[in-house]
């Protein structure tokens, strides 16, 4: 994995939507399969190619816990489910998510998060942002990415704005982060913003771009 600089032929980013969620909080006790999201999977496709994301996944046995997740990982599939290509982890109490756009070349992408959750907060843990390049599918980023660029986060929300894809890094405390200054963030009185940082595709390289947290 390589990130090009900030420059280059920038093209547009759009149709930012999420296609799968897993969803686990870290209280309440006997839990159905039906309450935790897209643990079945979920079928789309990407450049016009049918795919799949199928979760495996070890559940609790434990009286208090029964039926929540505690590890597992989530496999990046053929739409027949015959080839593997990749595999995320999925951490226990779980916010597992997964989101598709496109470039203004018709080119689709997939961004992977895998969180945890906590009470009242929660963070992640890791990212991926992926897609096809030749006849392959590669990781054109990943959280160490973001913060070799300068992003400071507890937790990550992710955003098209101005073409772009944005990564927020939020906090749930109103204390400054490793010396940055943190913001009000929205409606929500516990949720915090540090920074910022952004990724764009570089139709030149057909590869994504990377641009400094401010």
């Amino acid at each position: 994995m390589a990130m090009i600089p900030g420059v280059g032929a920038a093209s547009t980013l759009s149709g930012f939507h999420k296609i799968m969620e897993i969803y686990d909080p870290p209280m309440g006790s006997e839990i159905k399969p039906s309450e935790l999201g897209d643990v079945n999977g979920v079928y789309f496709t990407l450049n016009g190619k049918p795919l799949c994301l199928v979760p495996d996944l070890m559940y609790s046995n434990e009286e208090h816990r029964r039926g929540h997740i505690e590890s597992g990982s989530v496999h990046f599939m053929s739409g027949d489910r015959n080839q593997t290509y990749l595999s995320f982890p999925v951490e226990k109490f779980p916010r597992f998510h997964v989101y598709k756009f496109q470039n203004d070349a018709g080119q689709e992408f997939l961004l992977i998060l895998s969180c945890i959750l906590g009470v009242p907060d929660s963070a992640c843990k890791n990212l991926w942002l992926i897609g096809g390049y030749g006849n392959q599918y590669v990781t054109f980023a990943t959280l160490a990415s973001a913060v070799n660029a300068g992003l400071l986060c507890d937790d990550i929300v992710p955003s098209i704005e101005n073409g772009e894809l944005r990564l927020l890094g939020v906090t749930h405390y109103g204390l400054p982060h490793e010396g940055h200054p943190v913001y009000r963030y929205g409606w929500n009185r516990t949720q915090y913003y540090i920074n910022w940082m952004s990724l764009f595709w570089n139709s030149d390289a057909q590869w994504f771009g990377i641009r400094r947290a401010n």
